[in-house]
């Protein structure tokens, strides 16, 4: 290989390996609008949480391993508050011992507690943080500035084997003057599990490194319709992220809602295709433009094939994830075919 093809290669491999992202999962949950906002008492029992979508699942912050001991919660929101519900399984009650603690004290996170993260615009990497433990005592910071006061108000409850946690969090204290139907944001709920002997921090969507890492929040949608989720496909992936995107609602709700998603997603992908037949058609290599077009006629029937099985009256949310996995690998092939192509190329030239 002489020296000028080794340069090409060597940089086309490091421009390749700067685009490489991780493959966490981006969860989307869709928050209900609460008609009557609930009784903050640490009780889960008001209406309104019978419409948002119960998630679980937590893992460990540092590794996408399942908690032994889980939480669960719902979220919910109306023009004044967004608000969380809280359930923390504990087959240890009997070593839960709930100390208040002054606010804004760091005694919040030496006990049981839940920290609650907020961008209200998803990207920006400008969040809010609001922590409260098993006594109702609150922790609040922009960021990790802590003279920020969000103005929420949290109760704790006991359950047989788990203790609760109702949260209001204020808009305003966020900087959000007005909700609307079709709004995303970022989130995540993060849970300090310190009891007795037990020193667990866990989490619902994966972080790289610790609770603070907003780039991989999970997103909260306000009570998308079906047309609007499907719109809000690139606004989920923003940072280039490349894993599955998996969509937590209510029965009845996510058949149309995931076929809009995958017909979008489909539509985006189709430009990129003819963006790079574009690139194929001026391409002064004709070897490099030759190998460009073997490798985008097999993504162009992947496309095909999955136009049809959207079209398919059966479709739903297991079909979407399937898809959703196949339409993300097909164009992280296409980001890479033009590089491909032309390594292939050079490589037959050689």
């Amino acid at each position: 290989m002489n020296v000028r093809a080794l340069a090409v290669l060597i940089c086309a491999l490091s421009c390749l390996g700067l685009f490489a992202a991780d493959d966490f999962p981006i969860y989307v949950y869709p928050a209900p609008m609460a008609k009557t906002p609930p009784k903050i008492d640490g009780v889960l029992d008001d209406a309104c949480w019978k419409d948002a979508p119960v998630v679980s699942g937590f893992i460990w912050y540092n590794k996408a391993e399942k908690m032994p001991v889980q939480t669960s919660f719902r979220v919910i929101y109306d023009a004044a508050n967004l608000y969380f519900g809280v359930t923390c399984d504990e087959p240890r009650m009997d070593l839960l011992n709930p100390k208040p603690a002054p606010h804004d004290s760091m005694e919040v996170f030496q006990t049981e507690a839940i920290e609650l993260f907020i961008e209200p615009q998803h990207g920006s990497g400008d969040y809010y943080q609001v922590a409260a433990n098993a006594a109702g005592a609150v922790y609040d910071s922009h960021r990790t500035d802590p003279t920020w006061d969000s103005g929420a108000v949290a109760v704790a409850g006991r359950q047989k084997n788990a203790w609760t946690l109702e949260v209001a969090i204020p808009w305003k204290g966020m900087g959000v003057n007005r909700v609307e139907s079709g709004m995303n944001m970022s989130f995540n709920v993060c849970r300090d599990r310190t009891l007795a002997d037990a020193r667990e921090w866990s989490c619902w969507a994966q972080v790289a490194a610790n609770f603070h890492d907003p780039a991989h929040f999970a997103n909260l949608a306000l009570s998308p319709t079906p047309e609007q989720l499907g719109k809000l496909g690139p606004e989920f992936r923003k940072g280039d992220r490349t894993g599955p995107l998996l969509i937590f609602s209510n029965e009845g709700f996510s058949k149309t809602s995931y076929k809009a998603l995958a017909t979008a997603a489909l539509t985006r992908t189709e430009e990129l295709i003819r963006q790079l037949d574009a690139i194929r058609a001026g391409e002064r290599d004709s070897a490099a433009a030759a190998e460009l077009q073997k490798r985008l006629s097999p993504i162009r029937e992947a496309v095909d094939a999955c136009r049809r099985q959207v079209a398919d009256e059966g479709f739903d949310a297991a079909a979407w994830a399937r898809m959703d996995a196949q339409i993300e690998g097909l164009r992280r092939e296409l980001a890479e075919a033009v590089w491909n192509a032309r390594l292939s190329a050079l490589f037959q030239s050689i």
